[in-house]
């Protein structure tokens, strides 16, 4: 039998892993922190996979690849948004801990 990876298993499953691993419970701080690294990361693979989708239909002259290149602009608008709000939620933390260093 294989070995378990944390990708394998359900959310319930790790949720049970982490109760059963710390003796404490994380600090608000690091949950936040966990937040905002999870929110840059969704953002940055949107924006990624919609700049590959841009350059795969840019250079086609056809009607459906420039409506499927606005598709993937506006997908990638979408993953702006959420750096955005990845961007305001960091200031929040920030204003609660203000000894973080920029």
């Amino acid at each position: 039998m294989k070995d378990f990876t944390l990708e394998d298993m359900t959310k319930y499953e790790l949720i049970k892993v982490i109760k059963q691993s710390f003796a404490y419970q994380p600090t608000q701080e690091k949950l936040r922190w966990i937040r905002w690294e999870t929110m840059c990361e969704q953002a940055l693979a949107i924006m990624d996979e919609a700049s590959k989708e841009q350059q795969l239909y840019s250079s086609k002259k056809d009607i459906g690849s420039h409506f499927k290149w606005v598709k993937a602009s506006d997908k990638f608008t979408e993953g702006m948004k959420l750096s955005e709000k990845a961007d305001t939620f960091l200031l929040e933390i920030k204003a609660l801990a203000p000894e973080v260093k920029e």
